[in-house]
């Protein structure tokens, strides 16, 4: 739950890696239900669909079987159109902004049936792929500072899991759970003409942990794109259909103080468009230092050593406090002036309180 407190400081990147991974403290329930995936399909009227599921063994090895879901709608000879629902969009006014006093803070959840490692599993891919655009020419990152700090992890324990690629239209950024339903990007990340979205928990390749539509965006701007003027209020909740993070957990969000600037404290994911083919597989960095630029309750950070991508607006900038968990301070927003830029502050924070509040 929202709390006030300002002024701890956060841990180093190289405290957070002593860390030692903690085990889970419980079974997983045996009635849990996570939703994998989800269409929303447009049939005509009078037609009431049926639908046909079996799973199906396609390979085995070690401790392990593969199985494949087959899901079927009998008596449709015709594929159905596909259609996209409406979303609503709520806006936080400045004046409920202006009335937060001091640094808010919001805390992590972890459920007692997930493990925690603080720093994740390195994955093995191949070769790294350049991407390009239809006519050949290559998709250029934001800043990538050498040498390049990032690294591709594929990790299922928490707080991994809480990281995933926001699919809006085709559009590929990042978010992050910040609460039951409740998933942190950036503004300018979304087609405000079409805001609906699909969240990929720990998307990685084509498999997610878990999947949840929007329904609702919380915004204090709608951003098409990113200047010295909106840096600092690039930032949107998404309102997921399902609670998955009660299964998968979330970070928690903090107000960015100025008294960490230049420190390394802080971390991000998020998924790299430059590194391999459709930004399909997130990437790890840490020992990021910030700046604050622009203070007040909306606050823009600078950062020289953070190397972001296209795919990584909306993904969190984060610190750990006290070995709980992650906080976001921030998300990626965009480049300038031969830096990175980070999108946060109170305002921030205010606005993920106000959508937990109102659309729990």
């Amino acid at each position: 739950m929202p709390a006030q407190r300002g002024g701890v400081r956060p841990m180093m990147c190289a405290e957070v890696r002593r860390l030692k991974p903690k085990p889970a403290k419980a079974k997983q329930p045996g009635d849990l239900v996570t939703p994998i995936h989800g269409a929303f399909l447009e049939f005509p009227k009078g037609v009431n669909p049926g639908l046909s599921t079996h799973f199906e063994q396609v390979a085995s090895s070690a401790g392990t079987t593969l199985w494949k879901l087959k899901v079927a709608i009998p008596g449709v000879p015709v594929r159905p159109g596909r259609v996209v629902p409406q979303v609503e969009k709520r806006a936080v006014s400045r004046s409920v902004i202006e009335e937060a006093r001091g640094p808010l803070v919001i805390e992590p959840y972890r459920p007692d049936f997930v493990a925690l490692n603080p720093i994740p599993k390195k994955a093995r891919l191949g070769r790294r792929r350049a991407l390009r655009r239809r006519d050949g020419s290559r998709v250029e990152p934001l800043y990538v500072f050498p040498p390049d700090g990032r690294y591709v992890y594929n990790d299922h324990n928490y707080p991994w899991r809480c990281v995933g690629q926001v699919n809006n239209n085709g559009r590929i950024s990042t978010g992050v759970l910040v609460g039951p339903r409740h998933v942190l990007t950036a503004s300018h990340a979304l087609d405000w003409n079409a805001p609906w979205a699909v969240f990929g928990a720990h998307h990685y390749g084509t498999f997610n942990l878990a999947v949840g539509y929007t329904w609702c965006v919380w915004y204090h701007e709608k951003l098409g794109a990113v200047d010295s003027e909106t840096v600092d209020e690039d930032y949107v909740v998404l309102v997921l259909d399902e609670p998955i993070g009660n299964s998968l957990g979330w970070f928690g969000s903090h107000t960015y103080l100025d008294d960490w600037d230049d420190e390394p404290y802080f971390a991000h994911c998020g998924y790299a468009s430059d590194l391999n083919l459709l930004a399909e597989y997130p990437t790890y960095q840490a020992d990021i230092s910030l700046e604050e630029e622009d203070g007040g309750l909306m606050k823009a950070m600078s950062t020289e050593t953070g190397d972001f991508t296209q795919g990584h607006s909306g993904g969190p900038v984060f610190a750990w406090i006290d070995g709980v968990g992650p906080y976001a301070v921030g998300v990626v927003s965009g480049e300038g002036q031969g830096k990175n830029w980070v999108s946060g502050g109170t305002a921030m924070v205010r606005l993920i309180k106000q959508a937990l509040a109102e659309t729990p």
